[in-house]
């Protein structure tokens, strides 16, 4: 027998992630534990490249302050992907991309 889940319980939510609770039976002397699980929605990063005249490589970072360690740092562009519009970004990447390749 394996481990039995007696139920998951959504204990926190906000768009940017949630907080479950499952109560897990475990399998050796069915106690039962709760265990915590952080769920959160797709997100992309986008490593933009590119190469000037001299021949040299870049990369597009961004500059961010983040409030809560209160630190400046690099960054990859990224975000939480919307599913509804993740085809039609897609389609604009690729005809923004064929512009720029012609």
């Amino acid at each position: 027998m394996g481990w039995h889940s007696h139920g998951p319980e959504q204990i926190f939510s906000t768009p940017w992630f949630s907080l479950n609770r499952a109560d897990l039976e475990l399998p050796d002397d069915g106690r039962r534990i709760d265990h915590y699980v952080v769920r959160m929605p797709p997100v992309a990063a986008v490593a933009v490249l590119d190469r000037d005249d001299q021949d040299t490589q870049r990369v597009l970072m961004l500059w961010r302050h983040r409030f809560m360690p209160d630190t400046y740092g690099w960054e990859l562009p990224a975000g939480i992907v919307d599913p509804a519009a993740a085809f039609e970004a897609e389609r604009i990447d690729w005809i923004a991309l064929s512009q720029v390749r012609s």
